[in-house]
């Protein structure tokens, strides 16, 4: 859990900086944001994570098309992060 907790840290900072530099919906800052996504899935932070997936769905899918496997494993993503959260909605 601390790794996590530490990438949780530090991803921002590194989006941040990619962000200024090359833009939000620059390839690598979509990367970013789901990489961050994914970390937060994994910290039990699902509403967090479903943004940024959204965010990278969003992106991607402008790019390279809604069939682009990168759109393809973001939208599997956000809907696991869903299911998770409606999962624990339900208890």
């Amino acid at each position: 859990q601390k790794e996590f907790a530490d990438a949780e840290k530090l991803q921002p900072q590194v989006l941040t900086a990619a962000v200024n530099f090359l833009g939000r919906q620059h390839q690598k800052n979509l990367t970013a944001l789901y990489n961050l996504a994914t970390t937060l899935v994994e910290q039990a932070k699902y509403e967090e994570a479903e943004q940024l997936y959204r965010e990278a769905v969003s992106g991607w899918q402008a790019k390279f098309g809604i069939d682009h496997v990168k759109t393809a494993y973001a939208n599997e993503n956000l809907a696991v992060a869903y299911n998770i959260r409606a999962s624990l909605m339900k208890r």
